[in-house]
């Protein structure tokens, strides 16, 4: 690696930890101009403008990651989220899917640790549910996701059983069919 990319590297971490996420930002930008395919920095600073409520150039950063690990589930997890939290349900649905999916191929082991996107995919049915209880394809994902966390559940908690009946409690008050 380049010597002064490691020094740019170095005074974005220094400030990030005084609080100044904008001047960090800063300084990720310019890094990327010239080292574009550095996947850290991207991701550093997909994380700058997700802690400064960036959604939009957080979103962008999080793409970019995805065409560096086109396989990654976390990845589009992330996306799930961020286009949840500007209330973009059907983008969000998408990527949270795809997330899931993405943890299906990969193998049985991984779709365990994608919680995240069952719960997300899940709580985002449940929103379009509500305001188009006959979409069939939120009512399939829905169900997808509703399995998915049944199994992940039943799969970490089989020594508490309590836990396993809060967590199908949770999955069938956000499963279809949907009710306003």
């Amino acid at each position: 690696a380049n010597g002064s990319a490691l020094k740019r590297l170095v005074c974005v971490a220094k400030a990030k930890a005084k609080g100044e996420a904008p001047s960090a930002a800063r300084a990720l930008e310019q890094f990327l101009e010239q080292y574009e395919s550095e996947k850290s920095a991207w991701q550093e600073l997909a994380t700058v403008h997700t802690s400064r409520h960036d959604t939009d150039h957080a979103i962008f950063c999080y793409e970019e990651l995805t065409l560096f690990e086109p396989a990654a589930p976390h990845w589009f997890c992330r996306l799930g989220e961020l286009y949840a939290a500007k209330e973009d349900l059907s983008c969000a649905r998408k990527y949270f899917a795809h997330s899931l999916e993405l943890s299906k191929t990969k193998n049985a082991k991984c779709l365990n640790n994608n919680t995240r996107a069952a719960i997300g995919l899940l709580q985002v049915c449940q929103a379009i549910g509500l305001r188009d209880p006959h979409d069939t394809l939120n009512i399939s994902l829905a169900n997808f996701a509703a399995t998915q966390l049944k199994s992940i559940y039943t799969a970490k908690c089989s020594n508490n059983p309590q836990l396993v009946d809060i967590a199908a409690s949770f999955v069938a008050d956000a499963s279809p069919p949907y009710t306003r």
